[in-house]
């Protein structure tokens, strides 16, 4: 299964990393309201909102989502059990 890393940057940014590019997939994230790409990161920038993450969720759902410790504890979306409780390479 592919993998996006998904990182708390700040209190209105999260970062999503792709770990293989999918046309398909940038392009559900590139429709995500207030998505922006960061070149020089290599991430894109979604704003830090239930609404926000449960799309990109959706979106993504036949991704392994990893997320950060701080995102884990922070959002309940993120709280489930196994290998999506691993942590993630801070991206920001």
């Amino acid at each position: 299964m592919q993998e996006v890393i998904v990182n708390k940057r700040d209190d209105r940014d999260l970062t999503v990393r792709l770990k293989v590019y999918s046309r398909e997939h940038v392009s559900c994230i590139k429709a995500l309201p207030g998505a922006r790409w960061k070149p020089e990161l290599g991430v894109w920038l979604i704003p830090y909102t239930i609404h926000s993450i449960e799309r990109l969720l959706e979106a993504l759902q036949d991704f392994h989502i990893v997320a950060d410790e701080e995102l884990r504890t922070e959002c309940y979306l993120f709280q489930s059990s196994g290998e999506e409780k691993e942590a993630g390479t801070r991206a920001s």
